[in-house]
């Protein structure tokens, strides 16, 4: 019955979080059609480079945190830490504006997006902690609020004036109000308020140094999304990086969902590890992976039969000379959910500098290719570059565990 209700809310959660990162996607696919390519790829860059310091701001903290059965930490510990870093992030990003080579526009978006993503984050934590007295479910509902609700603030402000700062000044204050009216009231339910003690301090500065790896594992992920786009973006141009952009998203399907399923599990997969239950450890392993292998090649399958005319409606013709990228960039989404899962166990299971090490190789190998393949195959090389960075630490990461998991349960069983 448990297992049961872990499910039914597991895919609540899913579903709430797919609404809001599809609608994401849907607004730079619509911007295509209300805008242009260009203002797709701008939207793009924006969600990318501030994405970089909001995941300095995220820290890794949530699997940390929601896989806390113990209580080593409090959950106003945990909140006054996002709040210090997300404030620490805020000031990282303008000081990057500040000396970039960025437009007006460019830097203003950013800046606005970083916006809408620290309400985001902020509210993140104390969620988590809603997740952690057994009610994820209402992370899904909330999720599900701001998904649309964000999406039509930002839509009816672009189509109303045509004007990419506002809407996104428009969207990022329609997340604030929305964790502000719902989120701190869930929160509220179950945990207090309160000010800050000396001991909160210190705790918070030991979860900034327990999880420090999983923020350096955060953070270069996203660095190896953003790297080739600012590569196309430099090199190609806007329309170009609107394009790649375009292809990639569609994939987000794949890499939405699947580890919003798996973030349910967390809890449990950690608590099989310290009850020694390695029967019941390998078969939340294996159903995840299998999982993430069996849905990418449903979606691949999806894309050939069904594909073409789906995106052509959707993006319009422009797109279909660079159709067969779209094939590679659900390969790559696949690969990348491999390693987003193959991160989480390691977190699960307090592997925490081998999570770190692992994004690091990612970085490394997509930085060494994507100007080289970006030159010479255009937004092809760019795909090219992803599929490798994700694939290498993929495959390295299952075969970690497994030897984790030989040394761990052999040395119960004995």
């Amino acid at each position: 019955m448990k297992d049961l209700k872990t499910s039914k809310q597991a895919l609540i959660f899913s579903f709430g979080s797919f609404v809001l990162m599809f609608a994401q996607w849907l607004i730079s696919v619509l911007l295509v059609r209300v805008g242009s390519f260009e203002a797709a790829g701008v939207f793009s860059l924006a969600m990318s480079i501030s994405n970089v310091f909001i995941g300095f701001a995220s820290y890794g903290m949530r699997n940390y945190q929601i896989s806390d059965i113990d209580g080593q930490f409090t959950q106003l510990q945990y909140i006054l830490t996002r709040t210090v870093l997300l404030i620490i992030a805020l000031a990282g990003c303008a000081v990057y504006l500040s000396v970039s080579s960025y437009s007006t526009l460019e830097r203003t978006a950013i800046m606005l997006y970083f916006l809408y993503s620290g309400s985001l984050y902020w509210s993140d934590v104390i969620m988590a902690a809603v997740q952690v007295h057994g009610r994820l479910d209402l992370n899904g509902y909330a999720s599900l609020i701001k998904g649309v609700a964000c999406f039509l603030a930002f839509m009816g402000s672009y189509i109303f004036k045509k004007n990419m700062t506002l809407s996104l000044a428009v969207m990022a204050l329609m997340m604030a109000l929305i964790t502000a009216v719902y989120d701190v009231p869930q929160f509220r339910r179950f945990e207090r308020f309160a000010w800050p003690r000396k001991e909160d301090i210190s705790a918070s500065l030991q979860i900034c140094r327990i999880c420090f790896p999983l923020m350096v594992a955060v953070i270069l992920p996203v660095a190896v999304n953003a790297y080739p786009r600012r590569i196309i973006n430099m090199t190609l141009g806007n329309e170009q990086l609107g394009y790649f952009a375009s292809l990639l998203a569609p994939t987000a399907v794949i890499t939405i969902v699947l580890p919003t399923l798996f973030a349910a599990f967390i809890p449990q997969l950690a608590a099989t590890w310290t009850k020694n239950d390695k029967k019941g450890f390998m078969a939340i392993v294996s159903r995840c992976y299998l999982l993430i292998i069996a849905f990418t090649v449903f979606v691949e399958l999806c894309a050939l039969i069904a594909g073409k005319p789906l995106i052509r409606l959707v993006f319009g013709a422009e797109l279909m000379p660079y159709y067969n990228i779209f094939y590679l960039a659900v390969l790559t989404a696949g690969l990348n959910t491999l390693a987003v899962c193959g991160q989480s166990v390691l977190t699960g299971i307090r592997k925490n500098m081998s999570v770190m090490l692992m994004s690091g190789i990612e970085l490394l190998i997509t930085i060494a290719l994507s100007a080289v393949l970006i030159q010479k195959h255009g937004i092809l090389g760019g795909a090219v570059a992803l599929s490798i960075g994700y694939g290498v630490p993929a495959l390295l990461q299952f075969g970690y565990i497994l030897s984790c998991a030989r040394r761990h349960f052999t040395k119960t069983e004995l």
